[in-house]
C-alpha cells in the first residue's frame, strides 16, 4: 500500500502543479500544443458557479461585478501550486511531517470547499462532494501509510517490545526510511 500511495502523492501533486501553472500561463500562447494545459486551467475555476466570477472561460476579461477576475484566477493557482507542492515533497520524502503536511493539505481543500459550497453557495455541490470525498480518503491514507502517523506509532511500538524482550535500549528519534522497491 505504501507505493500507492506514494504514487498518488507524486501524481497529485504533479497534476496539481501543472494546472496551477496552467492557470497562471493561461492564454500566453495559441501554439496547438498549449491546448491540454488551457483544458487543465479551467478544471478547478470551473467548480465556480459563473456569477462568482471564476467560471469565465475569457480569463482575461474583467468582471463588473468583482474587479479583475485575473487576481481570482491568480490566487486560485497560487493556493493550487502551494497544495501541489507540499504533496509532492510527501511523496519523494519519506518522513512524518512531510506526511502530516501533505495529509492536512487534503484536509484543510476538503474542509474549504465544503465551507465555501455550503455557507457562500459559489461551487457545484456534485463537484465539491467529488473533491472532498477524494482528499478525505486521501488524506487518511498519507496518514496510514508507514511512514505516517500510523506507521511511525506502530514502528515504535514494535520496537519498545523487541527492546523490553531483548534488554536494548531503542532510539526514540530513529526514523526508519521506507522503500518502494
Amino acid at each position: 500500500m505504501n507505493c500507492i500511495v506514494t504514487g498518488i502523492l507524486v501524481l497529485n501533486g504533479l497534476y496539481d502543479i501543472i494546472c496551477a501553472l496552467s492557470i497562471l500561463w493561461r492564454d500566453q500562447t495559441s501554439s496547438p500544443l498549449w491546448e491540454p494545459f488551457n483544458t487543465l486551467s479551467l478544471l478547478h475555476p470551473k467548480m465556480f458557479k459563473e456569477e462568482c466570477g471564476f467560471a469565465d472561460i475569457s480569463y482575461f476579461a474583467p468582471s463588473q461585478r468583482f474587479h479583475d477576475s485575473k487576481i481570482r484566477f491568480r490566487f486560485l493557482a497560487y493556493w493550487v501550486l502551494t497544495y501541489g507542492v507540499a504533496r509532492l515533497v510527501a511523496g519523494i520524502k519519506y518522513d512524518i511531517s512531510s506526511d502530516i503536511i501533505a495529509a492536512m493539505t487534503y484536509f484543510i481543500e476538503a474542509f474549504s470547499f465544503e465551507y465555501e459550497s455550503r455557507m457562500a453557495n459559489t461551487l457545484f455541490q456534485d463537484k465539491v462532494t467529488f473533491v472532498s470525498v477524494f482528499s478525505v480518503v486521501l488524506g487518511i491514507l498519507v496518514i496510514l501509510r508507514p511512514t505516517g502517523i500510523y506507521g511511525q506509532t506502530r514502528e515504535r511500538l514494535f520496537q519498545s517490545s523487541v527492546a523490553r524482550d531483548t534488554g536494548d535500549r531503542v532510539d526514540k528519534t530513529e526514523n526508519p526510511k521506507k522503500s518502494c522497491k
